[in-house]
């Protein structure tokens, strides 16, 4: 789940955001599908599902999978947790890292 913050420095068609872990993350669409089905533009505040294509050492790139809210994307986090954690993991750490 990424925070929409606003426009891209180096291409203002692009947004950038950030996620839980506070890492950049660079937007590939500044349109999503809203749940009746409208496109509506991102706006500063938006939390968004994104779909990470690319990586490096100072952000992320990825792609808007759907708008969301706090609790919606907190849910969906919590019930991807177990598949998100390595198993390597004790359990315990596991719930740890899922809290």
């Amino acid at each position: 789940m990424v925070l929409v913050e606003g426009s891209s420095k180096k291409n203002e068609k692009e947004l950038v955001g950030r996620n839980e872990g506070n890492k950049k993350v660079v937007l590939n669409e500044s349109e999503v599908f809203d749940g009746t089905g409208k496109v509506v533009p991102l706006k500063s505040g938006d939390y968004v599902l994104v779909k990470i294509e690319q990586a490096n050492q100072t952000s992320l790139r990825g792609s808007v999978v759907e708008l969301t809210t706090l609790q919606k994307g907190a849910l969906a986090l919590k019930q991807s947790c177990s598949k998100i954690v390595p198993r390597e993991f004790e359990k315990n750490e596991r719930m740890e890292l899922c809290k």
